[in-house]
C-alpha cells in the first residue's frame, strides 16, 4: 500500500459547516443500517440540528473540530472528527467520518488518537464514544483504540412493543 501524508487541522466551532457534506454521508450510512429501528429517525436528522446540539453540549466546556485533507490547502475535507468536553468535564468523540476511499490508510485512527490527546490535555474526566448498536465495524475500530463497552442503553420503540 502506498503511504499518503494527510493534513490534519483544527478549525473553530464557527466552521462546523465545513463538515456538513461528510456528516450527511455518515447520517445516510446510519439510516441504511439493516433492521435498525431508529433508521427513520436518523434519516430525518438535519445538520442544522446536529450543529446546534454539538454547540449546546459544549457550552461551558470546549469543542474541537478537526478536518483532514489529502494535502495542505485543500478546501474539501476527506474526513473529520468532532470532540467535545461538557461543562461537567465529560469528554466524547461526538462524530467521526472518513470517506470510504481513504479508509484503511490510518486517517480515522490518527484522528481519534489526536482527539484523545486533546481530551487529556484539557483534563477531561472521562472519554467516551457512542456507537450505533448494529455498527459492528465502528465497534471493532473503537475497541482497537482502547474503548470498551461500559453499559448498553436500550430504548423502547412502539414498533417492537409486545413482541
Amino acid at each position: 500500500m502506498t503511504r499518503h501524508a494527510f493534513h490534519y487541522r483544527d478549525v473553530g466551532p464557527e466552521e462546523l459547516s465545513l463538515i456538513q457534506a461528510l456528516w450527511e454521508r455518515l447520517r445516510d450510512y446510519h439510516a441504511a443500517l439493516p433492521g435498525w429501528p431508529f433508521a427513520g429517525e436518523v434519516a430525518r436528522a438535519t445538520f442544522a440540528d446536529r450543529r446546534r446540539e454539538l454547540l449546546d453540549k459544549s457550552r461551558g466546556g470546549a469543542l474541537r473540530v478537526e478536518l483532514v485533507s489529502t494535502r495542505a490547502g485543500d478546501v474539501a475535507p476527506i474526513a473529520y472528527c468532532v470532540t467535545s468536553i461538557s461543562a461537567s468535564g465529560a469528554g466524547e468523540v461526538d462524530s467521526m467520518f472518513v470517506e470510504p476511499r481513504w479508509r484503511g490508510h490510518g486517517v480515522g485512527t490518527e484522528s481519534v488518537l489526536r482527539a484523545l490527546a486533546w481530551l487529556e490535555t484539557r483534563g477531561a474526566k472521562s472519554k467516551s464514544v457512542a456507537v450505533a448498536y448494529d455498527n459492528l465495524p465502528a465497534m471493532r475500530f473503537y475497541q482497537r483504540l482502547g474503548f470498551v463497552p461500559r453499559t448498553l442503553r436500550l430504548e423502547h420503540t412502539a414498533r417492537h412493543a409486545g413482541q
